[in-house]
């Protein structure tokens, strides 16, 4: 009830998206706050919302992933916080399902385990929620919040040499580069959110 709210959004300021959102979204605008990176009638499209996610992981203390599959966009705004200096925590799943795998990951690489709000509350330093202008906080997930970003790049010039080379299916790549399906599912949709590549029938292509 004290709280104030922040709507991130994926188009452009006047545009309503999904249209059913319009009535919450003018409510917002005049007793809150919208924001959007995108110029005055930007249309909606896929690969803005990953990019608005950036924004919302930035403005937040933490991010939680409760599902995810290994494709899912979630992760990347998981590396994103990440890479802010932000939490990132993630609630394990069952072993055998699909959208367990990408929160299974975090998990792996220094996610924080969620099992309850107190896990999430205790992830949280009562600095960071005290001193929200700080642009950094002691790391929680070394390995998240230092990504190899000299590996990542000798990655994605090498993918984008073979792809250029070849029409591939995801699993040929994997085997190229000695790499997880998480790892290669990762750069690749690191490469389509630049849009580099493109996923056509299963195929990764370069975008014309």
């Amino acid at each position: 009830e004290t709280g104030n709210t922040i709507a991130v959004i994926g188009t452009g300021i006047d545009v309503y998206y999904p249209k059913a959102n319009r009535a919450l979204q003018q409510q917002l605008e005049n007793e809150a706050l919208v924001i959007t990176e995108f110029f005055p009638g930007a249309p909606p499209r896929a690969v803005q919302f990953p990019q608005r996610n950036r924004l919302i992981s930035g403005l937040s203390l933490g991010t939680i992933v409760v599902e995810a599959t290994v494709r899912s966009g979630s992760l990347i705004t998981a590396r994103f916080a990440a890479e802010q200096g932000r939490e990132v925590f993630a609630v394990p799943g069952q072993v055998d399902r699909e959208q367990s795998r990408g929160g299974h990951q975090l998990l792996r690489d220094g996610a924080t385990l969620v099992e309850s709000a107190g896990d999430v509350i205790a992830g949280l330093p009562i600095s960071g929620l005290m001193k929200l202008h700080e642009s950094t906080r002691p790391d929680v997930s070394p390995k998240l919040s230092q990504p190899n970003n000299t590996r990542t790049e000798k990655l994605e010039r090498s993918l984008l040499r073979r792809i250029a080379a070849f029409e591939n299916l995801p699993q040929d790549l994997m085997g190229s580069e000695n790499l997880t399906a998480g790892e290669l599912n990762t750069v690749l949709l690191k490469l389509e959110l630049a849009g580099k590549v493109e996923n056509r029938d299963g195929r990764i292509h370069l975008r014309d």
